[in-house]
C-alpha cells in the first residue's frame, strides 16, 4: 500500500522513546521531531540497493525491471535516528 504525505503533515503522534515505520518512496525523507517548542530534523538518504547487481547479472534486463517495479531498487539506511531534547524545568 503506497502512501503520501504532504510536507509539514504529522504522521505519527505518541511518547518517547518510539519507533516509526518508514514506507518505501522515492526520494529522502527528512525526519522532523517537536517537542514542549524545540524541533530537530533528520535525514533518511536513499542509497541503491545492493542486491540489485545480482539481480542484474542473474536476472538481466528483466531483473532489473522487476526491481524498478516492486521498489527493491533503492533502500533506506538502517541506522536509527536518535534526537537529543533538553527538558524544561
Amino acid at each position: 500500500m503506497e502512501s503520501s504525505f504532504t510536507p509539514g503533515q504529522s504522521v505519527h503522534v505518541g511518547n518517547t522513546p518510539t519507533t516509526v515505520v518508514l514506507k518505501r518512496a522515492t526520494g529522502n525523507k527528512t525526519i522532523s521531531v517537536k517537542l514542549e517548542g524545540q524541533t530537530q530534523s533528520a535525514v533518511k538518504t536513499q542509497n541503491p540497493n545492493p542486491l540489485i547487481f545480482g539481480n542484474i547479472i542473474f536476472g538481466g534486463f528483466i531483473g532489473l525491471i522487476i526491481d524498478a517495479a516492486s521498489g527493491n531498487f533503492t533502500i533506506y539506511d538502517t541506522e536509527p535516528l536518535v534526537f537529543d531534547f533538553e527538558t524544561k524545568q
